[in-house]
């Protein structure tokens, strides 16, 4: 069994970052709380051996786990991670990607898993979809590892996942470079008629995705840009997905967003993705 540290979700306390590297054991439940208030963000703290993991019984609901590197709210009812967060700082690491995804060992007892981590061929043209990009958790074997569990695995529409999804996580992979990067994002449910592997997997097919990019410019101002995209597989180009966080909070709550910066930050809306910076390195 691997270890992560599970805590119930708390009204008013949400994790806004996952960066958890140093954070194991007890300690890691604290880092955990503390991520919501703005604490334990360390980008180069050491990996260590980590303890026991925290062992309880959760009714069903939503709790958060804080993984080696990310967060997930997970719904135990509907065995679905529904939204996520990481900081990401200059790339180094080099873990290697498993061959494969598995069932998520960790999941406290009452907090049910998908039934299965084969494809989802129940309906063809779908993919099994990360949440939280494998390649951005190379830092360590567990991190990486961990970004293939089926808790951070959605069905997402196979042009979606192979085509505009990427494009949102190259951005992150080549900014993470040049200054820190948080990321946070989300499922959106609604629609019944696309739930094609319910009886499959026991997990409904999100409507839409939604995710957030942070960083900083040459000059130490903050800079975001957002995205609310479909999961279907005939897309407009990405730019035309792009919003506001205060746009984001309009349509889903600002408590399902959770990401507390100022108002003038929240405003900002691009007209065009970002453009990739020179000598980016994807690897």
């Amino acid at each position: 069994m691997n270890h992560v540290v599970v805590h119930h979700i708390t009204p008013g306390l949400r994790p806004a970052l996952a960066d958890t590297r140093g954070c194991v054991g007890l300690r890691a439940l604290c880092c955990g709380l503390l991520l919501g208030l703005g604490g334990c963000t360390s980008l180069h703290s050491p990996v260590s051996v980590p303890e026991p993991a925290v062992e309880e019984t959760v009714a069903p609901g939503r709790i958060t786990l804080v993984r080696d590197g990310f967060s997930l709210t997970y719904d135990c009812k509907n065995r679905t991670a529904v939204r996520y967060a990481y900081q990401l700082s200059a790339d180094t690491g080099s873990a290697k990607r498993p061959k494969g995804f598995e069932l998520d060992p960790d999941l406290p007892a009452g907090c049910p898993t998908q039934f299965s981590a084969k494809g989802y061929s129940a309906v063809p043209g779908w993919d099994r979809g990360h949440l939280v990009p494998s390649n951005q958790m190379d830092h360590s074997a567990l991190a990486i590892r961990q970004a293939h569990y089926m808790s951070n695995i959605v069905p997402q529409a196979a042009r979606f996942n192979q085509g505009i999804w990427v494009q949102t996580e190259e951005l992150s992979e080549c900014y993470r470079d040049l200054a820190p990067v948080q990321v946070y994002g989300g499922v959106v449910h609604g629609n019944t008629e696309n739930d094609f592997f319910l009886e499959s997997h026991g997990i409904r097919t999100p409507d839409a995705f939604w995710k957030t990019v942070l960083t900083t410019d040459a000059h130490g101002q903050t800079r975001a840009i957002s995205w609310y995209i479909p999961n279907q597989p005939t897309l407009q180009p990405l730019d035309r997905y792009i919003h506001s966080i205060a746009e984001l909070e309009v349509l889903l709550g600002a408590d399902t967003i959770g990401i507390e910066v100022s108002d003038a930050i929240k405003a900002q809306k691009p007209t065009r993705t970002w453009p990739r910076p020179r000598d980016c390195d994807l690897g």
